[in-house]
């Protein structure tokens, strides 16, 4: 399989993956626990990877002591998104739980490309 068709192939199984979070909670609503739901989750994830990292023949690349910091930040922010976007499923249509999470991403994404990156626009 060449590298195209399997990033291709990765990027529609995790919008997938991902999509079906919205749809599952609603179905589940609280008769399975929110942080239930989270650590099953997050279990999946692990495993999955799991099998590529055990499946790779190439060294580790260690990171500088000053990334940490971005790297905690990266990882703890996940965690009110999780509950932010668990609370709009409840409370919203799924449709515009979704629309509002992918628009603000974008939104988000322009923002921080624009402080961090001082990226510009373009047609």
């Amino acid at each position: 399989m060449d590298k195209k068709l399997k990033g291709a192939l990765s990027i529609v199984f995790a919008t997938m993956s991902y999509g079906m979070f919205g749809i599952f909670s609603r179905f589940i609503n609280n008769g399975f626990q929110l942080f239930t739901q989270n650590w099953i989750r997050n279990l999946i994830v692990v495993c999955i990877i799991g099998i590529f990292l055990l499946n790779r023949d190439k060294t580790w690349k260690k990171f500088k002591q000053k990334d940490i910091i971005w790297i905690l930040l990266w990882s703890m922010s996940g965690i009110p998104a999780f509950f932010l976007f668990y609370i709009a499923v409840q409370h919203l249509q799924i449709n515009t739980s979704y629309f509002l999470l992918y628009s603000t991403m974008i939104v988000g994404g322009y923002i921080c490309g624009k402080i961090f990156f001082k990226e510009t626009l373009n047609t």
